[in-house]
């Protein structure tokens, strides 16, 4: 496969998670989630204009260049619990909808990284390599902190539990 073909193949794929995203931040109900929804989307916004950057440099140069200095910005989700937990917003009332578009969130990360971790194999060049490794482990970071949030809104107590550390005394 060539490298812009490549890079085609993971725009497509930040393009699609992005307008799920923002349909997601219009539907959810909880604004915990639509405040999830809404970061992701401008996350997959800013990754699509790093990735048009890198493609434009990869066609003038005609081959992956001998550095690849695109920085991309990883899940920044933590940082949509801190603003709510901040405001003293402990609990968010969830429904279905919510955790089933959570889920698929999760899906479609898990499946991000299996699709840059095969770029990256499929690539010859190491740059490129290196390159789609790294947006996999991007996409890693992303499933787990969805994952987290996913916890939250099906059991806020026991998330509180094991993220304030809290201890049940019997006493």
């Amino acid at each position: 496969m060539s490298f812009m073909t490549a890079v085609d193949q993971a725009l497509g794929h930040e393009k699609a998670e992005m307008n799920f995203y923002l349909i997601e931040a219009l539907r959810a109900h909880n604004p915990m989630t639509r405040s999830i929804f809404d970061s992701l989307s401008k996350d997959e916004a800013e990754h699509m204009t790093r990735m048009m950057v890198l493609r434009d440099r990869l066609q003038d140069q005609g081959e992956w260049p001998d550095d690849v200095s695109v920085p991309i910005s990883d899940a920044n989700i933590n940082a949509v619990f801190a603003q709510w937990f901040k405001q003293g917003k402990t609990r968010m009332p969830s429904n279905t909808t919510d955790i089933q578009a959570l889920k698929k969130a999760v899906d479609f990360k898990a499946q991000g990284a299996k699709f840059y971790l095969r770029l990256s194999e499929a690539s010859e060049n190491p740059m490129e390599n290196s390159f789609f490794r790294l947006m996999a482990g991007i996409e890693r970071s992303y499933q787990l902190s969805l994952t987290d949030s996913l916890s939250y809104l099906e059991d806020p107590d026991e998330w509180m539990m094991q993220h304030e550390r809290r201890v049940l005394d019997g006493a």
